[in-house]
């Protein structure tokens, strides 16, 4: 693999991240708390809750964790016992582990940046009119920036993009339908959706270049 094939698009990436990180200033100084009010609002508590617990919980990574473990453990260990097919199970294994390191490094860094920046949720601007900030806060129910949620699903479609190229529709589309709640709902605002988006996109990407091509991993199947 030639060393052109392994580096990343930085002027997409750095491109990227000032298109975020603008949507994300802009947002802050005048849509967020406009919109929490407005979304707040305009549905009822059912269409809240649709959106804050059954589609939030799309957005948890337990479950695909367990997922990717079990099919990395069954191929590991059908890899050891037939003799046919094993470069097959040997991707699937890598596959499965690179969808696991995909969203596990993406929220290592969020969550890095919820303690560190601190941004108080749209519920205490709700419920008792409190915005702002808090750095290097522990309480991390209370940080809002970026969004968990929206890294992990983006963290998940991109990765799976990766290997199943063709699939590509459908996962954009269940990933823009699960942040897209979290600002619905009110339980996050705007621009936590927009960086927290960008984030769980874009590592996928930079895992895939520095370590899966660079190793001669194919992930396809």
């Amino acid at each position: 693999m030639t060393e052109a094939a392994a580096r990343p698009n930085w002027r997409l990436i750095v491109g990227g991240f000032a298109a975020a990180a603008a949507v994300s200033a802009l947002a802050m100084a005048f849509l967020d708390e406009p919109a929490a009010r407005f979304f707040r609002d305009a549905f009822d508590a059912g269409t809240r809750r649709f959106f804050s617990h059954w589609m939030g919980a799309l957005g948890k990574p337990e479950f695909y964790f367990a997922a990717a473990a079990v099919v990395a453990a069954a191929c590991w260990i059908l890899r050891r016992r037939l003799a046919a097919g094993r470069e097959g199970l040997r991707r699937a294994m890598h596959a499965a582990l690179f969808v696991i390191l995909s969203i596990a490094a993406a929220g290592v860094l969020v969550n890095v940046l919820k303690f560190l920046i601190g941004r108080i949720r749209p519920r205490e601007l709700l419920e008792n009119g409190v915005t702002g900030f808090i750095p290097f806060n522990t309480d991390f129910g209370m940080n809002s920036y970026p969004s968990g949620h929206s890294q992990m699903v983006w963290s998940l479609a991109v990765s799976l993009i990766l290997i199943f190229p063709r699939l590509w529709p459908l996962l954009f589309a269940f990933a823009t339908a699960v942040a897209t709640s979290r600002f619905l709902a009110s339980v996050h605002y705007l621009s936590d959706v927009v960086m927290g988006s960008y984030i769980g996109a874009v590592v996928p990407l930079l895992l895939k270049h520095y370590v899966y091509d660079r190793r001669g991993i194919n992930l396809r199947p």
